[in-house]
């Protein structure tokens, strides 16, 4: 405050000067000193006229002369990777506090006061349509009158680049434990290093609700570019946010604490992904209790269009899952896309859902039994689900989870000594069982800092396998 108190000063003797038209003498000429790389401003005051002939500078007291000095200060980002630094900001913070912008090489310079300074650059820099994440320190530093004005203060930076935002299907438990079947959930992550936000996100299942019943379909609709969505979805009211490498968990059922009354089931309390919507048609109490604590805005609803049922009937051996963004206000879907009676019934109405609205999807077979995994038979077009996940029997709290992109997870910086692996929790020991093949437990990992990239490949023989017990019980 006292330099900008003392340029008012400055300013103010300017217009004085400036008002004085009947004086004819000659202005006084002050020797100025100037340097490369130093800037200094001499203040004459004669009576009540001050002359100034640099205002980059400030005096500093009024009483008695004085040359406040400037000292030019480089600086230069010094990147992992080379790109076009063009648009980066370094913040200066001290004396003086500063947000300087470089050029192409990462380098800019600014005139600073004597002082302590610190130096920081955390942004994202978008260039040629890729993102980058760039963060760096400097270290302390001062100025003072022997400061050299030729030095380089480099400031390290990592640059990473963003990949593209992936909201994936981590989890889907369904099959229950212990004789109980109502504690269902799905697990939605983000699968990179750049924060995934969406908006009119919808869960759908396409039909028929078991992979082995009898009414099962060619897959028609795939010609057709969609998927069918079967007698009702759940879409979530607002826009969802996922930091990268974070997950949020959504209940499907029951959005209470099961352990209490069930000590191999889960705690599903969760106030912000529940799908419960007594408005809907969707009101059986054993499915959807009241939730244990009350949902916030951020809250899933349902939209019903089939002609039966008071619960969405999501199988418990074998769904066909789904995930999709609409690009239509969810409540006015029906109208946009029409329906499909399947098996000509009005009870089993699917929404016909457009194949490249969807994020992401999962096909389950039914192998509770040799006959159900012969008679199993695709729902999901090979366009977003190539293979299929066997599940062999549910009420043992088994779940489909997704593997680790070894490579991938192993080559992240930030991972080193953090990956756990003999991953044990696998289903490799019964028949048609499945493990990650990968050996790195991922919820171990998680839980020691690391950072999972999993498996994508939509192709869900090879990117999920049977677990022995859900993730929410580790």
């Amino acid at each position: 405050m006292k330099k900008l108190f003392y340029l008012l000063l400055i300013v103010l003797g300017i217009v004085s000067f400036s008002a004085c038209d009947d004086d004819t003498s000659d202005p006084i000429t002050p020797a100025v000193s100037d340097t490369t790389n130093t800037n200094t401003t001499t203040v004459v005051t004669t009576d009540t006229t001050t002359i100034v002939t640099d205002t980059t500078s400030i005096v500093t007291d009024t009483t008695n002369l004085e040359i406040v000095k400037t000292y030019k200060t480089i600086f230069k980002l010094n990147p992992t990777n080379k790109i076009d630094l063009t648009g980066a900001i370094i913040n200066i913070s001290g004396d003086t506090t500063l947000a300087l912008q470089t050029d192409k090489d990462g380098e800019t310079s600014a005139y600073l006061f004597a002082g302590k300074y610190l130096g920081t650059i955390s942004q994202k820099l978008t260039i040629n349509g890729s993102t980058y994440n760039i963060d760096g320190n400097l270290e302390e530093f001062e100025i003072t009158e022997t400061y050299d004005t030729t030095k380089i203060n480099e400031i390290a930076i990592d640059v990473v680049e963003l990949g593209e935002p992936k909201i994936i299907i981590k989890e889907l438990y369904f099959g229950g434990c212990d004789n109980f079947l109502l504690d269902k959930y799905v697990i939605l992550y983000n699968n990179s290093n750049n924060t995934a936000s969406i908006q009119n996100l919808c869960i759908g299942m396409a039909c028929p609700y078991n992979s082995n019943a009898t009414n099962a379909n060619e897959l028609f609709y795939e010609k057709e570019n969609w998927i069918p969505a079967q007698q009702g979805i759940w879409y979530f009211t607002n826009e969802i946010q996922i930091e990268p490498y974070s997950e949020i968990v959504i209940s499907i059922t029951g959005a209470i604490n099961h352990t209490t009354q069930y000590p191999n089931s889960v705690n599903l309390e969760n106030a912000d992904y529940v799908m419960y919507d007594k408005e809907s048609q969707y009101t059986l109490e054993s499915y959807y209790p009241k939730p244990t604590q009350v949902p916030s805005t951020n809250w899933f609803k349902a939209i019903f269009y089939g002609t039966t049922g008071t619960a969405w009937p999501i199988s418990t051996n074998s769904p066909a899952f789904f995930i999709f963004k609409s690009e239509y206000e969810p409540t006015t879907l029906v109208d946009n896309l029409g329906t499909f009676n399947h098996s000509n019934s009005e009870a089993n109405k699917s929404l016909k859902v457009p194949m490249d609205w969807v994020i992401d999807g999962v096909e389950v077979y039914n192998g509770t039994t040799s006959a159900n995994l012969t008679a199993s038979n695709k729902r999901i077009p090979l366009a977003i689900d190539e293979g299929k996940i066997i599940f062999t029997t549910n009420k043992k709290g088994y779940t489909i989870y997704r593997n680790v992109d070894k490579a991938a997870t192993e080559a992240l910086p930030e991972n080193e000594g953090k990956l756990v692996y003999n991953y044990d929790k696998g289903t490799a020991d019964v028949t048609n069982g499945s493990t990650d093949s990968s050996g790195i437990d991922a919820e171990a990992s998680i839980k020691n800092g690391a950072h999972i990239i999993y498996q994508d490949t939509n192709n869900s023989t090879n990117d999920f396998h049977q677990r022995k017990q859900a993730s929410l019980k580790d």
